[in-house]
């Protein structure tokens, strides 16, 4: 079993956490959007789901929000910093 740290981790991740996906590549709303990660630690974006000051009301347990694509347009940066919520790209 893995931890977090130093240590190698050669299980599937699926197998270590929680994984919710969006192979359909579905468009959500605001509210649907903060529905699908509020109780979320981390989350994988595309470049479009808005991480903001009114998504951070909800999503009291994020620390951290990578987007997939080239930049962070959809993040507020600010607003992530003084919630103390990490911004990168993956």
């Amino acid at each position: 079993h893995c931890v977090t740290g130093v240590q190698t981790c050669a299980l599937p991740i699926s197998e270590v956490f929680e994984v919710r996906h969006n192979q359909a590549d579905a468009v959500f709303s605001l509210d649907q959007w903060i529905e699908k990660i509020k109780d979320v630690d981390a989350v994988f974006t595309t470049g479009v789901e808005p991480i903001n000051a009114a998504v951070l009301a909800h999503c009291t347990r994020l620390k951290i929000a990578a987007n997939m694509t080239v930049g962070y347009n959809n993040f507020n940066v600010a607003d992530m910093t003084k919630k103390g919520v990490a911004a990168t790209n993956a």
